[in-house]
């Protein structure tokens, strides 16, 4: 069949209102009715100047009366609120407010013949942002705030992995083990950092508490690092009573080199 058109009558007084609101089907209007439905809006709005609320709900149903013959598909009531300037007459609200326009209409639940012709919400997917008390009603599962989109979103988030940045006390709460401080990020992280392998740059007193074996200065590599430095092989220049310590063997040191050595 045709689709439904939606039709609303409303009346907004100070600020709020209320609206009248039902769907019609174009192939059931009888010959004429536009003619009637022309006539009743003319003849409600007759009256003098602004109207009071009883007034507008007889105009209203005076209005209504004609779409009897129009096959009303569905018809409700919704709160409104608005001002319009150009309604401002005398300090109160004198035309009351019609709109023709396309119907959406979505079902929650639908039982019995032609529910296959409805239009069934589509349950939105965890993860979907949402707003509470509106379009969180979609979800599939109950919303919950998510701080990895720092809004609420459909379901539970799933919990943060290890090494997942993030603040103490607000999005660490998301993290799936304890957060800790992690060295190699600077900045606090989910889970417990790994300990750095031997051999891995660090600094003294701060970044060096994450080796796996200590650490110690590394004449090689001029600079403190994780475990100790591995002996220094045959053939290796280093400086006579300084970093030939550092020798696997003894350190060959002609008098003519001047301390310049290398290691056995």
């Amino acid at each position: 069949r045709d689709p439904d058109v939606c039709f609303s009558l409303g009346y907004t007084p100070y600020v709020v209102g209320g609206a009248l609101t039902f769907a019609i089907t174009p192939s059931a209007v009888q010959n004429n009715v536009e003619d009637k439905i022309a006539n009743a809006v003319t003849n409600a709005l007759k009256s003098k100047g602004a109207m009071e609320t009883g007034e507008v709900l007889e105009m209203m149903s005076t209005v209504l009366n004609p779409f009897a013959a129009l096959g009303v598909t569905s018809m409700g009531f919704e709160f409104t609120a608005g001002v319009g300037v150009l309604d401002l007459i005398g300090g109160k609200l004198v035309l009351p407010d019609i709109s023709i326009h396309a119907c959406s209409e979505e079902l929650l639940v639908c039982f019995g013949n032609g529910c296959d012709e409805k239009m069934m919400v589509e349950s939105w997917n965890d993860g979907s942002l949402c707003g509470l008390g509106t379009t969180c009603d979609k979800c599939e599962n109950e919303a919950t705030y998510w701080y990895s989109k720092a809004m609420t979103a459909c379901g539970n988030e799933p919990k943060w992995n290890d090494g997942a940045i993030c603040a103490r006390g607000t999005t660490c709460n998301a993290c799936k083990n304890t957060a800790t401080y992690w060295y190699s990020k600077a900045f606090t992280a989910c889970g417990s950092e790994p300990k750095w392998n031997d051999g891995t740059r660090c600094l003294a007193g701060t970044s060096c508490n994450a080796c796996r074996n200590g650490y110690e200065w590394w004449d090689s590599k001029f600079g403190h690092h994780c475990g100790r430095e591995p002996c220094w092989g045959r053939g290796t220049v280093c400086g006579a009573g300084t970093t030939c310590n550092n020798c696997c063997g003894s350190a060959h040191c002609p008098w003519y080199q001047v301390g310049v050595c290398t290691c056995n």
